[in-house]
C-alpha cells in the first residue's frame, strides 16, 4: 500500500459549507443511515476501518518501537552471519530460512494484522446503524448501542470513506461511514463532526483507502539480506554447498565445500578429518547412508559415511561385525570377508588372493572403512538387509553387508553384497524352487534367459526388465553376450539392439526404473558389422556404427547423444590422412566436442589407427602415438580417456584379446603435442 499524507485538521471549528437546497438532507434528524449488512459486503468498509485504525497515534508509536526492533534483529541476523563466516563454520541453506520466519512475525505485529482480525469479526457483527447529530446507533446480534458523537477519540477522512473511532488506542471501535450513506454532499459529515467535537484529532486524505506495498517492500528488503548473506559467504570463504540426491528413494545429503580451509563439512558430522582437494565422488551404500569418497591434499583417497537424517541408516548388526561373511550372487567366484580375532581384523579372500585388514575407521555404527597397513581406505562396509525366502517359501530379512571400493570413479561396479555364511540362503533351495528366475553374478549385473532381459543394481533383490522373450526373439537375442557393447555402471545402463532393420538403443539412467528408447539408424539393405558404444558421464553418450551397404563398400557412421538416449545426432567421422574411412572399434568423448577414436590398423599392422578431436569433430587429427617405444607387440584398440589432477591427457589401449595388458600414454594436448609411453598395466 501507498503511504498516504494525513493533515491534522486545526482544532478550532470551521466554518460548515453551505448545502444548496437540491441537495439538502431529506432528513434533519439523521446525518447517515447505514443499509443493513452494506458494511459487511464492502471490503473497502474493512480496509478503510484497518487503515485508520493504524493512523491512530498510539498505535504509530508502537508500530515504530516494533519496527525499529525487527531492523535491528534482521541486522543481528546480517552480523551473525558474517561471524559464522568468519568463525569457520558451516553453513547451510537453512540457515538462512530461520531470518524469513522471524522477519513475518514481526511483520504480523509491525503491520497491525491483529487489529485487521478484529475489525473484520466487528463489522460482520454490524447488522444496521443509523447516524443522528448526537450519536451512533448501532444493531448487533447481542442488541442495540448508541454510541455519543461526544465520546469520539479521533476523526479520519479518505475519499469515499469517514472513519469514526471510539474508546482508547488499545480497544478501539472503529466504523466506517460511506460517502453514499450520508443526506449530503462528500464533506457534509466530516463538516459537521468538526463543528460538534473539537477537542479530538481530524486527519484527512484525498486518496481512497487501498492496499499499502509496505510488506512487498519489505520482504524484497529481506532477500537482499539474505542475498548479500549467500554471496559473501561464497566470495569470503569459497564456499560451495552439494544437495546428494539418492536416486532410488528420497534421501539426501547436503556436502559443503571451503575452498580457502581445504575442508568438506556436512551438517551430521561437522568438518571432514583431512583437509581436501575438493574433488570427492559419492556413493549411496544404503537408502539412507552415503559413502563420500575425497582426495586429501597429499594426495590419497579418503572416506566419510553420511546418513541422510540421525539415525536413519541402517545400523551394523555388531560393531565392527564379527563371523563368516560370503558372497551369495558370486556362486563361481565367491568372495569371504572374515572376522579373524588373532589379527585382530579382517581376511578378505577373492579368487585374486588374500588381504588381510587390521585398521579400521568406525562411522557411528553405521559402517566401517577397512584400511590398509598405512591407515588408508580400501573399502566400506555397510548394513544391507533385504527381504528373502527361505526354501519353504517362509518371508525371511537377511542382515547382509555391502562391501564398496573406496574410488572416485562414477563407474565402479565392484560393491559385493555379503550374507552370513550360515544363512538358510547357502541351503540352494531357492535356486531350484525357481530355476528360470534370473541369476546374476555380481551386484550389478545383467542376466538373459528364457523371459527376457534383466538388470540389477543390488546383486538380484530388485531387478528391471527391460525386454521380453518376444522382444528377444526378434532383435535375436539369446544371452548377454548379443546385447553387444554394453555399458553397465552404477549411474547408467545402455546397450544397442538391431530390430527389423533399424538400430536402437535402450538406456537408463535411474537404477532401471525407466528406459529412453531412441531409434539410431534405418538400415534398409544396408548391413550393420561391429559398433562401439559408452557414456561419459551421464547424459553424454556415443556410438560409432560400421555396416555395408548393398553393393559391400563400407561405411562408418557416429552418433552422439546428451539428454541420457532420448535422442541421438549424427556426429562428424573421423578419416585417416589417407582420406579412407575406416571402421571404428574404439571411441571415447570427455566431453561434447573432446574426443578420441581408434580404427583396426591396415593388414601387417600391429597398431590401430588414432583419430584425436577438440572441436566437436569439425576437424580429426592423427596424433604420432609412440607405439613402437613400448616394447610391446601389438595393441588392438583404445578403452579409456581421462583428464588427470596434474593436467594430463591419459589414453588407455588393450591389447585384448589377443594380448593381456594395456598400454597407458600421456600428453597435454590431444591434437597438437607429443604423446608418450605413461604405464603399462597387467590385465591377466
Amino acid at each position: 500500500m501507498e503511504e498516504r499524507t494525513l493533515t491534522p485538521v486545526p482544532a478550532e471549528p470551521q466554518a460548515t459549507p453551505a448545502t444548496p437546497a437540491d441537495t439538502a438532507a431529506p432528513e434533519q434528524d439523521r446525518w447517515a443511515d447505514l443499509a443493513p449488512g452494506a458494511l459487511t459486503q464492502d471490503p473497502q468498509a474493512l480496509l478503510a476501518a484497518w487503515m485508520a485504525g493504524r493512523a491512530m497515534p498510539r498505535r504509530t508509536l508502537v508500530r515504530r518501537l516494533i519496527g525499529g526492533i525487527a531492523l535491528t534483529a534482521l541486522l543481528a541476523e546480517f552480523i551473525g552471519s558474517l561471524r559464522v563466516i568468519l568463525d569457520q563454520e558451516p553453513v547451510f541453506p537453512l540457515a538462512f530460512v530461520w531470518p524469513v520466519v522471524f522477519y513475518l512475525l514481526f511483520m504480523a505485529v509491525l503491520k497491525d494484522f491483529p487489529l485487521l482480525f478484529l475489525l473484520r469479526r466487528a463489522l460482520r457483527r454490524l447488522q444496521d446503524g443509523t447516524l443522528y447529530p448526537d450519536r451512533l446507533h448501532l444493531v448487533t446480534p447481542d442488541g442495540e448501542e448508541d454510541l455519543p458523537l461526544t465520546d469520539l477519540i479521533m476523526v479520519q477522512r479518505f475519499k469515499g470513506w469517514t472513519v469514526l473511532i471510539w474508546g482508547s488506542w488499545k480497544h478501539p471501535q472503529i466504523v466506517p461511514i460511506p460517502d453514499d450513506a450520508c443526506f449530503g454532499k462528500a464533506p457534509f459529515l466530516y463538516a459537521r463532526l468538526q463543528e460538534l467535537v473539537t477537542d479530538i484529532p481530524f486527519f484527512c486524505s484525498d486518496k481512497p483507502p487501498r492496499r499499502r506495498r509496505h510488506l512487498v517492500a519489505g520482504l524484497l528488503v529481506l532477500y537482499v539480506f539474505l542475498f548479500t548473506e549467500v554471496a559473501l559467504a561464497t566470495s569470503v570463504m569459497g564456499i560451495q554447498s552439494y544437495t546428494l540426491d539418492n536416486p532410488n528413494s528420497n534421501a539426501s545429503v547436503d556436502l559443503v565445500w571451503k575452498e580457502k580451509e581445504h575442508t568438506f563439512s556436512s551438517r551430521d558430522v561437522g568438518k571432514f578429518p583431512y583437509p581436501s582437494t575438493g574433488e570427492f565422488q559419492a556413493q549411496w551404500v544404503g537408502d539412507d547412508c552415503c559413502a563420500v569418497t575425497y582426495r586429501a591434499t597429499d594426495g590419497s583417497l579418503r572416506v566419510q559415511l553420511l546418513e541422510s537424517a540421525p539415525g536413519a541408516a541402517e545400523r551394523l548388526p555388531d560393531d565392527p561385525p564379527e563371523g563368516a561373511w560370503t558372497t551369495f550372487f558370486h556362486y563361481d567366484d565367491p568372495v569371504t570377508l572374515r572376522w579373524d580375532a588373532d589379527l585382530p581384523g579382517y581376511r578378505l579372500q577373492s579368487p585374486s588372493g588374500e588381504l588381510l585388514f587390521r585398521q579400521w575407521e568406525d562411522f557411528d555404527g553405521m559402517g566401517l572403512a577397512l584400511c590398509d597397513d598405512d591407515g588408508l581406505p580400501l573399502w566400506t562396509l555397510t548394513a544391507r538387509s533385504f527381504p528373502w525366502q527361505d526354501g519353504a517359501g517362509n518371508d525371511i530379512t537377511v542382515q547382509g553387508l555391502l562391501l564398496s571400493p573406496v574410488s572416485l570413479s562414477p563407474s565402479t561396479t565392484d560393491a559385493l553384497l555379503l550374507c552370513p555364511a550360515d544363512s538358510p540362503l547357502f541351503a540352494g533351495e531357492d535356486e531350484a524352487e525357481n530355476p528360470a528366475a534370473p541369476r546374476f553374478e555380481d551386484t550389478i549385473d545383467v542376466c538373459v534367459n528364457e523371459d527376457g532381459v534383466f538388470f540389477t543394481w543390488d546383486g538380484g533383490v530388485g531387478c528391471s526388465q527391460v525386454l521380453d522373450a518376444q522382444d528377444c526373439a526378434r532383435c535375436g537375442i539369446t544371452s548377454e553376450a548379443d546385447l553387444g557393447p554394453l555399458v553397465l555402471r552404477w549411474d547408467v545402463a545402455s546397450f544397442l539392439t538391431v530390430e527389423d532393420g533399424q538400430v536402437w538403443s535402450y538406456t537408463s539412467f535411474d537404477q532401471g526404473q525407466s528406459w529412453q528408447t531412441d531409434q539410431l539408424l534405418m538400415l534398409g539393405s544396408d548391413t550393420l558389422t561391429d559398433w562401439c558404444y559408452g557414456f561419459a558421464g551421464t547424459g553424454q553418450g556415443y556410438a560409432a556404427l560400421n555396416g555395408t551397404d548393398a553393393n559391400g563398400a563400407p561405411w562408418v557412421k557416429v552418433f552422439q547423444t546428451l539428454d541420457h538416449g532420448a535422442s541421438w545426432e549424427r556426429f562428424p567421422t573421423p578419416k585417416a590422412a589417407d582420406g579412407v574411412v575406416r571402421p571404428l572399434n574404439g571411441l571415447c568423448f570427455y566431453n561434447a566436442g573432446i574426443a578420441v577414436a581408434t580404427a583396426p590398423g591396415d593388414d601387417g599392422s600391429p597398431w590401430p589407427y588414432v583419430f584425436a578431436t577438440t572441436d566437436d569433430g569439425s576437424t580429426w587429427v592423427e596424433p604420432d602415438v609412440p607405439f613402437a617405444a613400448s616394447g610391446q607387440t601389438g595393441a588392438n584398440r583404445l578403452t579409456d580417456l581421462y583428464f588427470s589432477d596434474t593436467g594430463q591427457w591419459l589414453v588407455t589401449f588393450t591389447q585384448a584379446p589377443e594380448g593381456t595388458r594395456e598400454l597407458v600414454f600421456e600428453t597435454s594436448d590431444l591434437t597438437h603435442a607429443p604423446w608418450t609411453l605413461s604405464a603399462l598395466h597387467d590385465i591377466s
